[in-house]
């Protein structure tokens, strides 16, 4: 679970003139400006981001700098695509048809085109696989998958969206090149990074939003120190599993 600053409730007056200490403080974990009790100017609180989150911000920047850029959508309701305007043409939502959505980006790629692809993570590793394993992988065309709500991150839609086996799937496949950020910065890094990449990328992502790791300057193909010590080295990758080796690593 991500972790939350815990802030003791503020006592709120109900009627009667009685103190009602279970009412949340103004502005707690919101965002919302907090005033000081000095009257200072109101500030606001710093929220993290999610994955989709930088990953749909910068898709449009990266795509006005370089026009063999494409955006395809599965319907995801992820981009705006008024953020596209400056980009015409470039931004195609090809609705829930995963399997078309693979192989017209194997064919924009076949024509020198960029696409990045993005869907369910466990769409992209059940419904789309045959057209990314033949149309995609074996002719190691430049396609990016960004596939959001890895693992159980799409939990509440029920387990027809579980994505539990993407990863071992997409890392069989001969060529591909596999990134799992583990928060917001990663992400956006991933995604900036894999434009210039050759060959195809797989790139997975959560859902919710979830703290910083750290560790410095992201890069693919590199692992990232984040605490040391001498009796055992913990792997991982990902928002949550980083985050639980991070706890444990602190205990």
């Amino acid at each position: 679970m991500t972790a939350q600053e815990s802030r003791p409730a503020t006592p709120v007056q109900e009627e009667g003139g009685k103190e009602r200490a279970d009412a949340p403080r103004p502005g707690t974990g919101t965002g919302a400006p907090v005033a000081s009790r000095q009257g200072a100017s109101p500030r606001a609180e710093p929220r993290p981001r999610s994955a989709r989150e930088a990953y749909s911000a910068v898709l449009p920047e990266l795509m006005l700098a370089d026009e063999r850029l494409y955006c395809l959508d599965s319907d995801t309701g992820l981009f705006d695509p008024d953020a596209f305007a400056a980009v015409p043409g470039r931004y195609l939502n090809l609705g829930i048809a995963e399997q078309s959505l693979m192989g017209t980006a194997a064919g924009l790629a076949a024509s020198g085109k960029v696409p990045f692809v993005t869907t369910m993570a466990t769409f992209a590793a059940t419904r789309a696989l045959e057209a990314i394993k033949i149309d995609i992988v074996y002719n190691a065309l430049p396609v990016r998958i960004v596939a959001t709500h890895g693992g159980l991150a799409a939990g509440h839609l029920g387990p027809t969206h579980h994505a539990l086996e993407d990863l071992a799937v997409m890392r069989a496949l001969p060529g591909l090149t596999v990134v799992v950020p583990a928060d917001a910065d990663q992400a956006e890094a991933a995604v900036r990074q894999s434009a210039a990449l050759p060959g195809p990328v797989y790139v997975r992502l959560g859902r919710k939003a979830t703290p910083d790791v750290g560790g410095g300057a992201f890069e693919i193909g590199r692992a990232q120190w984040l605490r040391r010590g001498r009796d055992v080295a913990v792997i991982a990758c990902g928002p949550r599993p980083v985050l639980a080796a991070l706890a444990a690593a602190d205990r």
